[in-house]
């Protein structure tokens, strides 16, 4: 074969298959993140922060989840990792940092933060997690999430507050985007649910130490209606969500 004939037959190869390589679709992993979303914390009778020193300790999750791949639950027996869908940061980092947001924004203590190296904190705020998945199967697509939060007194031990939650969401749009939103709307709120709650049992605190009587949630919640309503252009600070809520609702609800 003449030299000038095998360099173009050599060349039109290598070109044949630059073309091949270059229509090929190299599928890239996506990383997610649970987000901060705005509190809905009324002040009414509030008297928060209260007057505590607060740690909060990083968040323990069941070494089943606590991985770089999303985990989703094919059935009660079975579970799988995602190796194209993973977690910007590990669970037990990622809550640790979105619970230590959520607290700082509600406001609770007067002293609040993850270490406390010159003097002992009041109270440490403590939160395990259970359960961190998507449900993915032709019978069911939806996020789960477990977890159960206490706060500790440090002068003996015991346990002032504490609570827990289970709850799984449908989600009726299949991109895992829409059930790592479900998991951030969860957990959204539940914070509301628990730090109203945890208001209440600092407020009653703080009363019985003036000797005044406690109030009651309903009391509290009735107060906090009572409060202004949010200022004209508020709103603009809440987050974007990364779905349209109309895609996450049932199909009889759209």
């Amino acid at each position: 074969m003449p030299r000038t004939l095998f360099l173009l037959l050599f060349s039109l190869t290598l070109g044949g298959c630059s073309t091949l390589l270059g229509t090929k679709t190299i599928r890239q992993q996506r990383k997610f993140t649970v987000i901060v979303q705005p509190l809905r914390l009324a002040q009414g009778s509030s008297e928060r922060p209260y007057p505590f020193k607060v740690q909060l300790r990083k968040v323990e999750v069941s070494r089943l989840y606590d991985r770089d791949q999303l985990v989703s639950r094919l059935s009660a027996y079975e579970v799988r990792e995602d190796r194209w869908n993973v977690w910007a940061s590990r669970p037990s980092d990622m809550l640790t940092s979105t619970i230590e947001r959520y607290l700082a924004d509600a406001g609770l203590f007067a002293h609040f933060g993850r270490e406390f190296l010159d003097q002992r904190p009041d109270y440490v705020f403590e939160v395990g997690v259970t359960a961190i998945e998507c449900f993915a199967s032709e019978e069911r697509s939806a996020a789960h999430l477990a977890l159960a939060w206490r706060l500790v007194d440090q002068r003996d031990n015991k346990i002032f507050w504490s609570d827990k939650f289970d709850r799984e969401e449908p989600v009726y749009n299949r991109d895992i985007g829409a059930a790592v939103q479900a998991l951030s709307g969860i957990l959204q709120d539940e914070c509301e649910r628990a730090f109203r709650e945890l208001d209440l049992r600092l407020l009653n605190l703080v009363r019985q130490q003036r000797g005044e009587a406690p109030l009651s949630l309903a009391e509290l919640e009735h107060s906090a209606s009572l409060a202004p309503a949010a200022e004209e252009g508020e709103e603009d600070a809440q987050y974007d969500l990364l779905y349209d809520p109309d895609k996450l609702a049932a199909p009889e609800k759209r």
